[in-house]
């Protein structure tokens, strides 16, 4: 009866009961939740809400959707099972804009926009758990590292990236690296950032909060996710796909529309990627349906309004059962009293003098912000040339002005025409040529860890 019992136990944990196959999506200014039914690709049902809902997650459990009320200044959730509205809410900060739930299912971290703090709740009782947590400006984004131990939040602008202890419930530091950041995706050890205003997704380093890298995007980066060691983001009238590691860029899709949020994961129909969209021309929603495999948009649904975030159930990898799951009765040791130890063979310990520890000399730790800023970051140089007409520019001011932080380097052209700044913090800049003899000219650029290719600038003169 027993090895039966242990046969069935091990064959439910071999084949796991997957969730229904639902996409959720929420709208800029729409006052509902649809879900779709991505076996299918189409609209299952539309979820009256009392609010306009931003972002969105499932609770590790899947039982809950949760989602913050932009507009009601409360954060609500959906029950999986049967899809209908929990009238339950908990009221947070003004504004709530982005959502995050730690991966033990205890706690949800909010982040509100126009009252610029975090909210915490207890799962638990679905309750305010703290006080909210101050923050330096507006947050955009949210994430919580993979042992949950860390929350980084994008914050609007310029201002960079805070960090902040979960379990201490304060701020240790501001990465200045991001402008602009409009997601965030912890994948490991590191953090990507998607840079709206800079084009780029910057790579920081989680443990060390260091940037690692600055990738180039297409226009408008937005909505991110990774699967598979890779990278897709929801760029201006399209995808770009990287590799997490090298990241290069294998592939990029086109679609004929703005793109928003993106979810990517392995579901019950195979490997697919969703991407939210908007037309602005003829004023329609759509939700590209792409084929991770084949890197091809296979389908498109029409939804109404605006969708602008989405959220997936992801299948999660089965671990394979071992024989430790299935313990035989005959398979366990019996005692033997030869491993008893024998008071008698155990030799007296002698009292030794142990040092007195003062208590007032006792080092304890404290915690500092750690601000892992310019000091911290990877340099290379950026060089290029100014022609006017095919012919060199020489001896002309080129000013080249950080983004993150509107710090602005200078040098000068040589005869052939050719500049340099040497040891720049990598990220993104805006070149200028200033000589009162050519119209003014500015190119934006994003200067990558490792060799960067020169910059050409052409230039006209004064008319």
């Amino acid at each position: 009866m027993k090895k039966t019992l242990y046969v069935f136990i091990v064959l439910l944990f071999v084949f796991p009961v997957y969730s229904a196959n639902y996409l959720y999506v929420s709208y800029n200014q729409s006052k509902n939740i649809s879900v779709i039914d991505i076996s299918v690709n189409e609209i299952l049902k539309d979820i009256k809400l009392p609010c306009i809902a931003k972002q969105m997650q499932l609770s590790p459990d899947d039982k809950y959707l949760y989602f913050t009320g932009y507009d009601t200044n409360s954060v609500y959730r959906i029950k999986t099972k049967n899809l209908t509205f929990d009238s339950d809410f908990v009221s947070v900060g003004y504004s709530p804009i982005a959502i995050a739930i730690g991966s033990d299912n205890q706690k949800i971290y909010v982040a509100n926009e126009k009252s610029k703090n975090v909210s915490v709740i207890n799962t638990a009782d679905f309750s305010v758990a703290e006080e909210p947590i101050q923050l330096p400006a507006s947050p955009r984004c949210i994430a919580l590292s993979e042992d949950n131990k860390k929350a980084f939040i994008g914050l609007a602008g310029q201002k960079g990236i805070a960090i902040l202890d979960t379990e201490k419930l304060k701020l240790t530091g501001i990465l200045t690296f991001s402008t602009e950041p409009w997601d965030l995706c912890v994948y490991g050890n590191k953090l990507f950032v998607t840079n709206e205003g800079i084009s780029s997704i910057s790579v920081i380093d989680v443990k060390k909060a260091k940037l690692l890298n600055e990738i180039v995007t297409t226009d408008s980066p937005r909505g991110m996710d990774i699967m598979g060691d890779l990278i897709y983001v929801g760029v201006s009238n399209g995808i770009d796909i990287f590799e997490t590691l090298r990241y290069e860029k294998p592939a990029s899709i086109g679609v004929d529309y703005s793109t928003y949020d993106v979810v990517a994961g392995k579901t019950s129909v195979g490997k697919m990627v969703f991407v939210a969209g908007y037309n602005q021309s003829d004023k329609k929603g759509k939700i590209a349906v792409i084929d991770a495999e084949l890197n091809e948009v296979t389908s498109e649904i029409d939804v109404s309004g605006q969708p602008m975030y989405l959220e997936i159930k992801k299948t999660k990898p089965t671990p394979t059962p071992t024989d430790t799951y299935t313990p035989q009765p005959t398979d366990t040791p019996t005692p033997q009293p030869t491993f008893t130890p024998q008071p008698t063979d155990t030799p007296e310990p002698t009292p030794k003098p142990t040092p007195k520890l003062k208590s007032t000399k006792k080092i304890k730790p404290t915690p500092q912000p750690t601000k892992e800023k310019d000091t911290s970051m990877i340099k290379e140089d950026l060089t290029g040339r100014i022609m006017l007409e095919n012919e060199p520019v020489k001896n002309v001011r080129v000013k080249a002005m950080y983004k993150h932080s509107e710090k602005i380097y200078t040098t000068y052209t040589d005869s052939a025409g050719r500049f340099t700044f040497k040891q720049l913090p990598i990220g993104g800049y805006v070149v200028s040529v200033e000589a009162t003899y050519l119209q003014e000219k500015a190119v934006a650029i994003v200067l990558n860890k490792g060799k960067n290719p020169d910059l050409i600038i052409n230039v006209k003169k004064r008319q």
